[in-house]
This record gives C-alpha cells, structure tokens and sequence, in this order.
C-alpha cells in the first residue's frame, strides 16, 4: 500500500487460460481468503474463474495473513485508500485488461463501498450485499447510541476489540468517522459504478444498502446516476428465522422468494455489460425491486413490487399519539402529557428488528432479530407508552422511509428515546415491523457542535429516524407505537447523567454513576404533534 503496509492477496485464474488479460472479480474481506468461503468463490463449482474471470482475494489490514506488527483491525480506516491501492495494482498487470467488479457481503460490502468513493481505478461494476454507507450511523452509533449487541458479538471475531475504547472515544461524529465516510467532502462524485444493492428489511444494514442506492443513483458519477440496482427482500442478515411469523418460513424461504434470483440475474447483465461489453437493456430493467412485507394470510402482503426509484413517489401521513392511548391519523383535539420512568438498571429488551443476529460470548441477554413477537418483552411493563389503532377496516400500506416526531422534558440532561412500530395481529401477537431510537444529547445533530444536553423540565423537539419500510397492515389488525427509552442489548443503556458514553448494561450500573429518568412525552402539542409519520404510496 501507499504507506508500505503489505496486505496478503491470492490471484487465481481460469484452469484453460492463464496468459491473456481477462476482467478480474475482486473481494477484500476480514474473514480470511483461506477459508472455503472464500477459496470457493474463486475456485469451487460455479466459482467466478469457472466463468472466465480473474480473481483476486485480499486479506484487508489488520486481519488474518494482513496482520502486522500485530496490530489490530483498525475498523476500515484505511479501506478507501487500501482498495484504491490495490485496484491500482491489479490494472497494472499484464493479466488484468483494466476491468474490475467487486463483490461481497457485510464488511466485505463496506470494503466495495469505501474504495468505490477513492474513484478507484478500472472498477467499473460492484455485487454488494447488505453493507453500510456511513460506519458511524449504519454501524457504530445509529442514533448516537453505541450499538453494543453488534459490537460486542462482531469485534472479538476480526481482531478489533483493541480498537473498542478508540470507537467510545469518538462517540460523535468527528474526523475518525468521516474519513470513511461515503458522503463527506464529495466522495460520492467519485463513485463511477454500476451496482446491484442487495439488502434485507430486517438487516443490520438495511438504512446503509439503500442510502448507498441513493446515493450512487442520485450523486454519483454522471455514468452511475441511474443505473443502479436495489432488491430488497424479507430477510435478516443473514437468514429467514423470523420467530414471530414463523410462516415467512413456509412461504418466503426459498431463493425466489428472499430476491436471490433477482438479485443474481441484475449481476449477471451489470458485469457482462461492465466486465464483457454486453450492452445491457436497461430499459427493460426494474431499478429497484422491493417486497411489500406483512401477514402472509393476506395475499396481497409478501409480494414483489418494481419501482422506478427509490423513495417511491409518496406523500406523508401523521398517525398521532392520542392522549387517550389510541393512534390516529386524525389530530388530537386535547392535550395531555404521559411520562414513565426509565431505570438503566432495568432496562426494555431487544424485541427483535434490525439487529445482528448473534450474541455475545457471555451476554447477559440474548439478542432476537427480525419479525418478533414483543409480548414477552413489552406486557406487564409501566416504563413503556403505547399507541394503539383501533381495528383497521381496510388495510394501511406504508412504503419508504419511516420517523416518529416527539415532543418530550425530563427531569435528567441526557436520555434515549426508543420508538417501534408493531402490527398487532388478531390472535395477539405484536410484531417488529420497524424501530429507531436517538439520544437526546444528539437531537440537533452528531457532531460535538451539534451535541448538547437537555435542562431538566424544558420541552425539546426530537425527530427519530426509523429507517425504511414497505409494510401492509392487513384489514382486521391493529397498529401499535411504543415509546421507551431502551432498547437493550441492541445498544447500550443510557445512565441519564450526560457523562461518556460507554457500552453500558444493566450490571455496570452499580459502579456507573447513573440516575432513574421521569420522561415525558407531550401530546396534542406543538406545531405537529407527536406522531409516527408514515410514506404512503401515490
């Protein structure tokens, strides 16, 4: 690399030609390219040298046969570069004709994304499947709260838990995020790329897979504006277990229904274009290909849908939190204030959701993910709010991105609000359709400009992102909005004092200084109300 670092790499090539320069697949990952995983990609049935290509697998820095010094993972700081570097490398070999595509999942999606924004040189077309765009939101910090499941289950298995208090020493978002950051100082325009984005409502990852379509589709290069693939199907990361919908299993398990198919066969015509000189019949491609989630006895939920673009065309739709405990799109007429304690030694546990689907070695609390059923872990609880619809009549179908607006005091400087959307079906289960949460402090933005904290008792605006989803709520059902203040083990607890950020749990709590928060939220006040906004399609 620039700065002298040696990253191990392996070159394979096809068994009936090994002189004439053929287009090269790349993979730069941090789970060892002498794994199966890896070796088969390259080599195995199937594999891409099967199909004529070079391929060229890289231990990235601070990982496996990469490790110098040992030194540890230093958590893709050095990816835009290193990527950069190493296409530089490939395209000056007498094997390489100057094209270049990259695939991968997961972290090796993030390495794809990073070097995408250096303009690496000869990468012309990318597979990436369920990564973030931005390291801070999408993977450290997701409303400036330490995502401590994910962390504390992923950093022992990549040689990163030495880079641990370096993450809680930058828990805003400074310098150490932005340098890898896809949108900052203009790194998007360098993005000259073709792609198919592959992402999963219920993944870690679903807000960085599709801001990293909108942002190659929207600001990228004048070549990569516009074409551009997203298909986004039903699973977690990593698979389709959703224990509270234990029908997705029958009826979506399989490669068509996941979106394999379509996503492969985008592959397919994006590389033979990129890689081969193919021309592609773009007009006959669907930018975005989406499942419309919900109960699978509906059989007009859990169906594929093409769209244009994302966002799709919608307007947007306030369902308020009524004083009266009910949720409605009409405004409230009344006003009230409901408040409940949040203690951070007993914290509200994971409900499933967004979350990596593995857990700590040790946890006090195991993690859950996907489509969950939130009876075990919401009924019988006073510090939760819930808003609850009244029957639908008719089905409420909900697509593209999600927020709750909050109008809300406490009696503490800093506090978390947690917010999830459940559908409430007719036999009682409460599922996870979509959450977000946000500390307070962070209200007004990341940075340590934007950070300040609350004054005890003085009403403060606060908007939620919820990441996206397209959702049918079947007629009969009912919609739900709790509001607490936890979300634990997904991210670490809050101690209400304002102090550093630490990755919490309920047991540091009798040597951490913390303090039991009496939060509010204010309802029927304001200019909007406190609400859920949701996209309706057009």
């Amino acid at each position: 690399m620039r700065d002298g670092y040696k990253l191990y790499t392996r070159v394979y090539f096809p068994a009936s030609n090994y002189s004439s320069p053929r287009p090269v697949i790349m993979i730069r990952t941090p789970y060892d390219i002498t794994s199966a995983t890896y070796t088969s990609q390259a080599i195995g049935a199937g594999g891409w040298t099967s199909q004529g290509y070079d391929v060229v697998l890289q231990d990235i820095r601070g990982e496996h046969h990469s490790i110098s010094n040992g030194l540890p993972f230093p958590l893709f700081y050095n990816e835009s570069n290193d990527g950069y570097d190493t296409a530089k490398w490939i395209c000056a070999q007498p094997w390489c004709d100057g094209n270049i595509a990259t695939v991968g999942a997961s972290a090796d999606a993030f390495t794809q994304i990073a070097c995408d924004a250096s303009g690496a040189p000869g990468v012309k077309a990318a597979f990436i499947y369920a990564g973030a765009a931005e390291l801070y939101d999408q993977w450290a910090y997701p409303g400036g709260c330490l995502s401590k499941s994910f962390l504390d289950a992923w950093l022992p298995g990549v040689n990163g838990l030495a880079y641990y208090p370096t993450i809680l020493q930058h828990a805003t978002k400074d310098a150490y995020w932005t340098n890898t950051s896809l949108s900052a100082d203009d790194r998007i325009k360098n993005v000259n790329v073709r792609a198919v984005i592959f992402a999963g409502w219920y993944d870690v990852f679903q807000a960085g897979s599709i801001e990293t379509y909108e942002l190659y589709a929207h600001d990228g290069s004048a070549y990569s504006q516009g074409h551009q693939v997203m298909v986004i199907g039903p699973w977690y990361h990593g698979g389709m277990n959703h224990t509270g919908v234990p029908e997705y299993m029958a009826t979506l398990n399989t490669a068509a229904g996941i979106g394999y198919d379509k996503a492969t066969s985008a592959e397919f015509s994006i590389f033979r274009e990129e890689l081969l000189g193919v021309p592609m019949n773009w007009s006959a491609q669907p930018r975005v290909m989406y499942m419309l989630m919900g109960d699978p006895s509906d059989p007009l939920a859990d169906q594929w849908h093409n769209a244009t673009d994302w966002p799709v065309p919608c307007t947007y739709e306030n369902w308020y939190f009524q004083p009266n405990g009910t949720l409605s799109n009409s405004t409230p007429t009344t006003k009230a204030n409901e408040s409940y304690l949040y203690d951070p030694s007993n914290p509200v546990h994971t409900g499933g959701g967004r979350t990596f689907p593995a857990s700590a070695k040790g946890t006090d609390v195991p993690i859950t993910w996907g489509a969950y059923d939130n009876r075990p872990i919401e009924d019988n609880r006073t510090d939760i709010l819930h808003f609850t619809s009244a029957t639908l009549a008719a089905p409420v179908v909900i697509t593209g991105k999600l927020n709750a607006t909050l109008h809300v005091a406490s009696n503490c400087t800093d506090t978390d609000f947690a917010v999830k959307l459940l559908d409430i079906y007719p036999d009682g289960r409460e599922i996870n359709v979509a959450d977000g949460i946000l500390k307070a402090r962070y209200r007004d933005g990341f940075t340590s400009a934007n950070e300040a904290l609350m004054v005890p008792g003085k009403t403060y605006n606060l908007t939620i992102d919820m990441w996206n989803m397209a959702y049918r709520f079947a007629a009969g059902h009912r919609i739900r909005v709790s509001i607490t203040s936890s979300n634990y083990p997904e991210y670490a607890v809050n101690p209400n004092t304002g102090g550093a950020v630490g990755s919490w749990g309920p047991h540091d709590m009798a040597l951490v200084p913390h303090a039991i928060a009496n939060n509010t939220v204010l309802l029927g006040q304001g200019a909007t109300p406190s609400c859920i906004v949701f996209p309706r399609i057009i």
